[in-house]
């Protein structure tokens, strides 16, 4: 964000700079195939609540971003 430089970074952790202008997407084309994310969970009867809240806060945190393909 100080200056300019090329990284590679996960989507999720850019995203809110790339909303918001202050980041470039940089040779796209070369870019890999997206990876999914997958949760592996025990049946809900089973689950802690502190897990039950992740689940919850990962899947709104991930569903509303663009950038994820």
């Amino acid at each position: 964000r100080d200056g300019f430089g090329i990284a590679r970074m996960l989507s999720y952790q850019v995203e809110p700079d790339l909303r918001a202008g202050l980041l470039r997407r940089l040779l796209v084309e070369y870019e890999p195939e997206p990876l999914p994310v997958h949760l592996v969970l025990p049946s809900a009867r089973h689950m802690a609540p502190r897990l039950r809240a992740f689940v919850d806060f990962a899947v709104a945190e991930f569903a509303g971003m663009a950038v994820i393909h």
